[in-house]
């Protein structure tokens, strides 16, 4: 029997590839190869969502894992296998199944970082746009506003009342220190309606979303510093 037939019979004993596939790769080198491309599709993996595709799924990130280690791999089988006979499906199937496992608790770390970068990213986003509506509402009242102090009598008293003034087009709102803050705010927010400062929505709801909180809070903010 010569070489050849004597490989030939021992890979058709082979009822699991990934014995020929130790026979002919060192497992140091194995080993370094598949944490190359593990670390390979770990970089593919995230470079893909960045330029706006898809996160891969477990089936794919398999995949494209065992491709990259059979391509590190390749010479070593090539050269060592009789071409007649078709060994790269079976490769790819023995070391899916080989390595599925620590695969699968790569991807499930990649996916773990992935959720939290991206909630990270959205409470950035929240976090510049609540900067931008408290800057612009504060940046327009500061602007817009006039305190005048007011005297103010009655049958037994006088006294000065320090008053916030806003005019538009001849319209006037007046806001007096020691009214009701609800009140207060009221007429802060028909100020900014109409000035198209911010879009309106009802004020006297019990729960605000989180933009509609931050523009009431910028203008408890101006009130608390001018008032």
């Amino acid at each position: 029997m010569n070489l050849q037939e004597s490989i030939r019979r021992i890979l058709r004993e082979e009822t699991n590839f990934m014995l020929a596939i130790r026979r002919r790769v060192p497992h140091e080198d194995l080993e370094r190869e598949f944490e190359e491309s593990l670390d390979m599709a770990s970089n593919m993996f995230f470079n893909l969502i960045k330029n706006g595709g898809d996160a891969m799924s477990l089936k794919r990130f398999v995949e494209v894992t065992i491709s990259i280690l059979i391509d590190g791999i390749h010479y070593e089988l090539y050269s060592t296998i009789p071409g007649d006979i078709q060994w790269y499906v079976d490769a790819k199937k023995s070391l899916e199944e080989y390595y599925k496992d620590r695969i699968k608790v790569r991807y499930e770390r990649l996916i773990s970082e992935l959720y939290t970068n991206l909630q990270e990213s959205i409470r950035k986003v929240l976090r510049e746009e609540t900067e931008y509506i408290t800057k612009k509402i504060l940046n327009f009242l500061k602007r817009r506003f006039e305190v005048k102090k007011i005297p103010v009598r009655d049958e037994k008293t006088s006294r000065i009342v320090k008053t916030l003034f806003f005019e538009k087009n001849g319209k006037t709102w007046a806001i007096e220190k020691g009214i009701n803050e609800r009140h207060q705010i009221a007429i802060i927010f028909d100020v900014l309606i109409t000035f198209e400062v911010i879009d309106p929505f009802n004020i006297y709801k019990k729960d605000f979303d989180h933009n509609e909180q931050k523009i009431i809070d910028a203008i408890k903010i101006f009130l608390n510093k001018v008032m």
